[in-house]
Protein backbone atom coordinates (compact mmCIF):
# COMPACT_ATOMS: atom_id res chain seq x y z
CA UNK A 1 0.00 0.00 0.00
CA UNK A 2 2.04 2.88 -1.33
CA UNK A 3 -0.10 5.60 0.27
CA UNK A 4 0.75 4.42 3.77
CA UNK A 5 4.27 5.80 3.52
CA UNK A 6 2.69 9.29 3.45
CA UNK A 7 0.65 8.70 6.62
CA UNK A 8 3.44 9.95 8.92
CA UNK A 9 3.25 6.66 10.83
CA UNK A 10 6.21 4.31 11.19
CA UNK A 11 5.75 0.90 9.59
CA UNK A 12 5.80 -0.62 13.08
CA UNK A 13 2.68 1.39 14.01
CA UNK A 14 0.30 -0.30 11.57
CA UNK A 15 -0.43 -3.68 10.06
CA UNK A 16 -1.96 -4.51 6.69
CA UNK A 17 -3.87 -7.77 7.00
CA UNK A 18 -6.22 -9.92 4.94
CA UNK A 19 -9.22 -11.07 6.96
CA UNK A 20 -10.54 -14.29 5.39
CA UNK A 21 -14.13 -15.52 5.39
CA UNK A 22 -15.21 -19.13 5.97
CA UNK A 23 -14.59 -20.14 2.35
CA UNK A 24 -10.88 -19.27 2.85
CA UNK A 25 -10.87 -17.53 -0.54
CA UNK A 26 -12.85 -14.34 0.05
CA UNK A 27 -11.05 -11.72 2.12
CA UNK A 28 -11.23 -8.09 3.16
CA UNK A 29 -8.02 -6.10 3.16
CA UNK A 30 -7.71 -4.29 6.49
CA UNK A 31 -5.33 -1.67 7.83
CA UNK A 32 -4.97 -1.98 11.59
CA UNK A 33 -3.55 0.80 13.77
CA UNK A 34 -3.62 -0.28 17.41
CA UNK A 35 -1.75 2.20 19.55
CA UNK A 36 -3.21 1.61 23.02
CA UNK A 37 -5.56 -1.18 24.20
CA UNK A 38 -7.33 1.32 26.46
CA UNK A 39 -8.44 3.50 23.54
CA UNK A 40 -11.85 2.97 21.93
CA UNK A 41 -12.07 1.18 18.58
CA UNK A 42 -12.96 3.03 15.39
CA UNK A 43 -13.91 1.19 12.20
CA UNK A 44 -13.54 3.23 9.01
CA UNK A 45 -15.22 2.09 5.79
CA UNK A 46 -14.41 3.91 2.58
CA UNK A 47 -16.84 5.20 -0.02
CA UNK A 48 -17.61 3.61 -3.38
CA UNK A 49 -14.67 2.91 -5.68
CA UNK A 50 -11.87 3.65 -3.21
CA UNK A 51 -9.99 1.93 -0.38
CA UNK A 52 -9.22 2.50 3.28
CA UNK A 53 -5.77 3.82 2.34
CA UNK A 54 -7.32 6.99 0.87
CA UNK A 55 -7.75 8.20 4.45
CA UNK A 56 -3.96 8.16 4.99
CA UNK A 57 -3.84 11.83 6.02
CA UNK A 58 -6.02 11.09 9.05
CA UNK A 59 -4.15 8.00 10.30
CA UNK A 60 -1.73 9.73 12.66
CA UNK A 61 -4.39 11.98 14.24
CA UNK A 62 -6.97 9.20 14.59
CA UNK A 63 -4.40 6.84 16.14
CA UNK A 64 -3.91 9.29 19.03
CA UNK A 65 -7.56 8.87 20.05
CA UNK A 66 -8.60 5.44 18.72
CA UNK A 67 -7.46 1.99 17.71
CA UNK A 68 -8.31 2.26 14.02
CA UNK A 69 -9.50 -0.48 11.64
CA UNK A 70 -9.79 0.58 7.99
CA UNK A 71 -11.67 -2.00 5.96
CA UNK A 72 -11.69 -2.35 2.18
CA UNK A 73 -15.15 -3.53 1.15
CA UNK A 74 -15.16 -6.76 -0.87
CA UNK A 75 -14.69 -5.94 -4.54
CA UNK A 76 -12.91 -2.63 -3.86
CA UNK A 77 -9.49 -1.44 -2.76
CA UNK A 78 -7.16 -4.37 -2.13
CA UNK A 79 -9.95 -6.76 -1.08
CA UNK A 80 -11.07 -9.88 -2.94
CA UNK A 81 -12.85 -9.37 -6.24
CA UNK A 82 -15.38 -11.87 -7.45
CA UNK A 83 -14.66 -12.97 -10.99
CA UNK A 84 -18.16 -14.44 -11.51
CA UNK A 85 -21.50 -12.94 -10.54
Amino acid sequence: MALLKFSELEESQYEVKRIYFEDQTTYMNTIIIESDPELPKLVVIHGFGTSGAVHFRMFKTLSKHFNVYLIDIIGMGASYRYDKF
